[in-house]
């Protein structure tokens, strides 16, 4: 999967790219990468609809793909939908997805990453869901 900190690439994204990356899914509809790729574009031009069904497709074909949690829950929180928020980030959690720093510095998420943590099965809440202290 794509590493998060390279989304800075889809900052040039532009709608022919996006129609080719739309195009190839046409002849190859469970290219993982390319509806992940797809999905980033969304997100990054602010299609958040779109972005939430190609990454939902892509959690459909790959369980395990922690980053496409993490981006269904900053759609949720950007939609102030907390509860589907935290759900979406303890998916990503139980995925392997540990990048906290970058929930922590989101503020959006801060809600959802509280709730996450209540409703973790490990009420002494792991370290990695802690905040960190400022």
């Amino acid at each position: 999967m794509m590493d998060i900190k390279r989304s800075n690439v889809y900052s040039r994204v532009n709608d022919k790219a996006t129609a080719q990356w739309e195009k190839a899914l046409s002849l190859e509809p469970h290219a993982v990468r390319t509806r992940y790729a797809l999905g980033m574009a969304y997100m990054v031009k602010g299609e958040n609809d779109k972005a939430l069904e190609a990454f939902t497709k892509v959690v459909n074909l790959n369980p395990k793909c922690a980053e496409c949690g993490f981006n269904i829950a900053r759609i949720y929180a950007g939609w102030n939908m907390i509860e589907k928020s935290a759900l979406w980030l303890k998916k990503a959690a139980d995925a392997g997805f540990r990048n906290w720093k970058l929930v922590e510095s989101d503020k959006k998420m801060e809600n959802a990453r509280r709730l996450m943590i209540e409703m973790s099965d490990d009420k002494s809440s792991p370290d990695q869901f802690k905040p960190i202290d400022k």
